[in-house]
């Protein structure tokens, strides 16, 4: 079990799946100045990893997508999978320290760029933008955790 989110937007002009996380955010299509805005959904993303960390991974053991916004869910748990798992991320986890912009700002990009498969192509930096966001909420109020590897189940014979 995990949280979902019930975020569902889609650009008036060309109908993109995108989610503006402030006023007048623009379509990564087409450009169009989004009316509204989701300034809570980073906040929202971490509490849903949070929560699915307490059962051991960022990574939910089931997963379905039905939103734009679990789309972004889906996408976050797998960025903060990787990004817990790079040393300098993992060092500060584990500190009551924040982890600083230009930190989450180059892992984000090294994910984005180097490691995910982010489709289509035009919205790679609008997730770019939120994984340094996400990664940053994560440590905001100066929380550390450990990142435990799930266990295997044995297998059956």
């Amino acid at each position: 079990m995990t949280l979902h989110s019930d975020v569902n937007y889609k650009c008036e002009q060309c109908g993109a799946a995108f989610i503006p996380l402030v006023k007048l955010q623009k379509c990564p299509q087409c450009g169009h100045e989004a009316p509204e805005a989701f300034e809570y959904f980073v906040h929202s993303t971490v509490r849903s990893a949070l929560y699915n960390l307490s059962y051991g991974s960022f990574l939910p053991m089931i997963w379905g997508t039905f939103t734009t916004g679990d789309s972004y869910y889906d996408a976050a748990f797998r960025f903060l999978h990787y990004a817990t798992r790079q040393q300098d991320v993992r060092d500060l986890c584990l500190s009551d320290g924040e982890i600083p912009p230009e930190t989450a700002r180059r892992v984000a990009e090294q994910y984005v760029h180097h490691v995910a498969t982010v489709d289509p192509d035009y919205i790679k930096d609008t997730m770019q933008d939120f994984f340094s966001r996400v990664l940053i909420e994560l440590k905001a109020d100066g929380r550390q955790f450990v990142i435990r590897e799930r266990k295997k189940s044995p297998s059956v014979k």
